[in-house]
């Protein structure tokens, strides 16, 4: 079975754009980046990996130097591309963008701006597994403790019952090494968009650069208003079918 890995970045509404990431891995993959993540953060002292704790140098990167930093970040990339097999990154508008979009839709939909985004990140990665030729019952491992989690829990449960291939299960990223490359494929989208809704003429950066280079399968959706009122209007056939 393949499993992906789900997590979120950009959910305050302080930040310009929401989105919500996840990455796909084979069985004997997963088991040799857990192994080499594991190993990368012991050698540094590191317990658990928290992109935004990295990039601003506090929590356990709090008196670091920069250097040793980027070091082991560029290293944690490196264990990514080696074993990744495809990703989604879906882009959203911001939270209260999003509920005025639903609202002057025309339609009923009655599911979060998270739920939604999570939702069509896990259908865009089953197609990741049709393209690869693996079977489409997809182990997904999702962070748990967003505000919506339990929301997202009862959608899941729907899916399962109307029979859509595929479990799905809520943990802690800090004891989950793979749930923390998501979190890493999560911060570096957001960063991107971030420069681009600012107009911050920057080259992109050189770890995200490392993580799609020569990956077909390292996929970003984008969903703008138009986008969402296509999906609500045809919401019973294709955001509850494969």
């Amino acid at each position: 079975m393949l499993s992906a890995y789900l997590d979120e970045s950009g959910t305050n509404k302080q930040c310009p754009v929401t989105c919500v990431a996840g990455l796909l891995y084979e069985k004997e993959d997963a088991k040799r980046l857990n192994r080499a993540w594991k190993k990368s953060l012991n050698d540094a002292a590191v317990k658990f990996f928290h992109t935004v704790e990295y990039a601003h140098l506090r929590g356990q990167f709090k008196d670091r130097d920069r250097a040793s930093s980027n070091a082991l970040y560029h290293q944690l990339i490196a264990h990514i591309k080696k074993h990744v097999s495809g990703g989604v990154a879906v882009i959203s508008l911001p939270e209260e963008d999003y509920t005025k979009c639903v609202e002057n839709s025309g339609f009923y939909w009655p599911h979060s701006q998270y739920t939604t985004c999570a939702h069509v990140c896990m259908l865009d990665l089953r197609r990741i597994a049709r393209r690869l030729r693996q079977p489409q019952d997809i182990d997904f491992m999702i962070e748990s403790g967003h505000k919506n989690s339990g929301e997202l829990k009862n959608f899941t449960r729907e899916v399962l019952r109307r029979g859509l291939p595929g479990s799905y299960h809520f943990h802690d990223k800090r004891a989950l090494p793979l749930l923390q490359t998501a979190d890493v494929w999560a911060y570096e989208m957001t960063k991107l968009v971030k420069d681009r809704v600012n107009q911050a003429k920057r080259p992109m950066r050189k770890s995200l650069e490392i993580l799609i280079d020569g990956n077909p399968n390292m996929r970003i959706v984008e969903l703008g208003a138009d986008r969402y009122r296509t999906m609500f209007e045809h919401v019973t056939l294709h955001m509850l079918s494969a």
